[in-house]
């Protein structure tokens, strides 16, 4: 299979691997990815139903559980199917998200449900900090706080209802670890998330109309990877247009559907939208040539200028490179995207050009100040370029943009450094587990802020 995936998609594979290690996709992620192991939460009444064991689609198995109650025998894949059987009961059918969300309750439901290790490996290999789903489940939400850390991951939703609907405040507040919800949210009101066909329709009006203008915005400059949605052609081709309003616009995205009519493949295929249909296999091939790209790029990243935006930019001495190679995987080994000059650059004006626009592409400009920086105070060195141009940057900008760090014993306010730096609160570090602490404090800070 992985041998099929290259032939004649060689172009798409790398515009696809491109984009993950720029940032750049976002996954939209329906329910048929999200097959999950339903445990009953009450192991001595398990219900005598197969559906309940082993990795199950989660809505396929809320639909089981309901037809078990009501004694439901019919082959039904659909919750629309289920509402309109004339063995469901009308109250039911009224109360339905309530129901719902009654079965899901953790500690008075039926059941619960784990996410899959193929839903943890392709967050774990996109590393995307925001995620959509078309899924009223939670369960993209505990995924992803096993990769971002428990209370760090936000939640946000459309709604039916303009006052409850979430959008970002600026484009940058994607960088913060997200998982929005693009048909609604677990909830026990009416029409509160897309459950029948009338309900997703609603959603599908009210997203014609009034948009997340902020979210749409950005959408359209991303790569979507779509998977596991499943849904009929033309509401596939609505979700698509309504997250992509330009569909021939670059980058475009790849749709991963097991059962998509041939239709839609065509049709996506018309758009410039790379297709497959096992997400298996694209998910195995995405981790080999991800790892292979990253590889290459770790190799070559400190010889040039980044040419995406950094999380962290780290300026100092180069007689101080192994703090410096320590904080740097602290901070990598949090997922951040950090980047500093391993070369032993001389000054001049090339050099300051480039790293002046390295330092406008990253989020906190971090220096590191030792006994070293003293010593070399009459020494023509670099990192003084990367100081004027961090100041510079911050004096641009509203907010904590440089972070001094200081070995203990350093002068920090008394030294020869720019006063714009003397002004702020350097951090001390005499161990490891102080800079452990500091890459701790950085991480915390860029989870909960935007750029």
């Amino acid at each position: 299979m992985l041998k099929e995936l290259k032939i004649g998609n060689e172009s798409h594979w790398r515009e696809l691997t491109d984009s993950i290690l720029k940032g750049d996709v976002i996954p939209v992620i329906g329910p048929e990815f999200l097959a999950a192991n339903a445990i009953p939460l009450n192991e001595k009444d398990e219900p005598d139903y197969d559906v309940i064991n082993g990795w199950v689609n989660p809505q396929t198995a809320i639909i089981e559980l309901l037809k078990h109650e009501c004694g439901i025998s019919d082959d039904i894949t659909s919750f629309s199917e289920l509402l309109w059987h004339d063995k469901f009961p009308n109250n039911y059918r009224r109360a339905i998200h309530e129901l719902i969300k009654a079965l899901l309750n953790p500690n008075r439901g039926e059941l619960r449900f784990i996410p899959s290790n193929l839903l943890i490996r392709l967050l774990r290999v996109c590393q995307s900090r925001f995620i959509i789903t078309t899924s009223f489940m939670p369960l993209i939400e505990e995924a992803m706080e096993q990769e971002w850390g428990r209370g760090n991951v936000r939640v946000m939703n459309f709604s039916n209802d303009p006052e409850r609907t979430d959008d970002l405040m600026e484009s940058d507040d994607i960088q913060i670890p997200t998982v929005y919800h693009m048909f609604g949210e677990l909830d026990a009101r009416a029409g509160s998330y897309a459950v029948s066909d009338s309900d997703m329709l609603a959603f599908c009006r009210a997203w014609l109309t009034r948009p997340p203008k902020t979210l749409a915005g950005v959408l359209g400059g991303k790569y979507l990877l779509m998977l596991g949605n499943n849904y009929s052609d033309w509401l596939c081709r609505f979700v698509w247009y309504s997250l992509k309003t330009e569909l021939n616009k670059k980058p475009n995205g790849m749709l991963v559907e097991s059962n998509a009519d041939d239709s839609l493949m065509q049709f996506m295929n018309r758009i410039e939208t790379f297709t497959h249909q096992n997400p298996e296999a694209v998910v195995s091939e995405l981790e080999k040539r991800v790892e292979k790209e990253r590889k290459k790029r770790e190799a070559n990243k400190f010889k040039s200028t980044p040419k995406e935006e950094t999380d962290v930019f780290i300026s100092y001495s180069r007689r101080d490179h192994e703090v410096v190679e320590k904080l740097y995987t602290l901070l990598t080994n949090r997922k951040l995207r950090v980047w500093y000059d391993r070369e032993s650059l001389e000054c001049g004006e090339h050099f300051e050009k480039e790293i002046y626009e390295a330092i406008k592409k990253t989020r906190l400009f971090v220096t590191l100040f030792t006994k070293n920086i003293t010593e070399e105070a009459n020494d023509a060195h670099l990192y003084r370029a990367e100081w004027n141009a961090g100041i510079e940057r911050k004096r641009r900008l509203a907010r904590n943009f440089i972070w001094p760090i200081c070995e203990r014993g350093f002068d920090f306010y008394s030294s020869n450094i720019p006063k714009e730096m003397k002004n702020l609160n350097a951090r001390e570090y005499g161990n490891d587990e102080e800079l452990s602490k500091f890459a701790d404090e950085i991480y915390e800070y860029l989870m909960r802020t935007s750029r």
